[in-house]
């Protein structure tokens, strides 16, 4: 009897060692995907009378782009991280970035 008592505590704490890490992986997912739909929303306001205000926005939060990037390319998620590079790439070369 204590040995499947003791394989129900294992299974049941395993199940929430999954769930945890499934909650990890949506929230980091879902912050990703805020930032494709930021730089998306930058994009289409570019030329707009805010593009000024899009283009200050978009330059402070590079490091967040790169890093959503590197997160869509490291789950297997490339549409999503060239999804978000083609605009970046636009307002890295209106900047005059070229590395």
């Amino acid at each position: 009897m204590r040995r499947v008592v003791t394989i129900c505590m294992l299974c049941i704490a395993l199940s929430a060692v999954r769930a945890i890490a499934q909650d990890t992986f949506d929230r980091e997912r879902q912050a990703a995907l805020a930032q494709v739909t930021f730089v998306e929303q930058a994009y289409a306001e570019r030329l707009g009378p805010a593009g000024a205000d899009w283009r200050a926005r978009v330059k402070s939060s590079e490091q967040t782009f790169v890093d959503a990037i590197d997160w869509f390319s490291r789950n297997a998620e490339g549409d999503q991280a060239l999804r978000m590079a083609d605009p970046v790439a636009y307002f890295w070369t209106y900047a005059g970035r070229t590395e």
